[in-house]
């Protein structure tokens, strides 16, 4: 209770009425601040990274694991270590080898070197 009394508080010193809507939730009443709550939720939600069909990490070595799907091509599982190759300053990217794994959205490992 006491961190509702110190939200009353801190917004009655900004100017903003609030109050409890139908549901028990603290609803602000000043519609410009919530007009931009809403405008900056909707930004923030389209700023989201879209899920990538391979998960891609840096080994400790230097080496770039790229997890991926049963239907993904080698092509595809290329690119995306030479997209992180890039990231990390090197022009390339080389197959080191490549493993089954026991994940089901990522059966297969492929591991590749950056080159420069």
């Amino acid at each position: 209770m006491a961190i509702l009394e110190t939200m009353k508080v801190a917004f009655q010193q900004t100017g903003l009425r609030w109050g409890y809507d139908s549901y028990g939730g603290i609803c602000l009443m000043n519609q410009k601040c919530r007009g931009l709550i809403i405008l900056i939720g909707v930004g923030l939600s389209a700023c989201g990274t879209p899920a990538s069909q391979f998960g891609v990490y840096q080994q400790s070595d230097g080496a770039v694991g790229i997890h991926a799907p049963k239907s993904a091509t080698q092509e595809e599982t290329q690119a995306a270590a030479e997209k992180e190759c890039k990231k990390l300053g090197k022009r390339t990217a080389m197959m080191a080898g490549s493993r089954e794994t026991v994940n089901d959205r990522f059966p297969m490992t492929y591991l590749y070197r950056c080159i420069n």
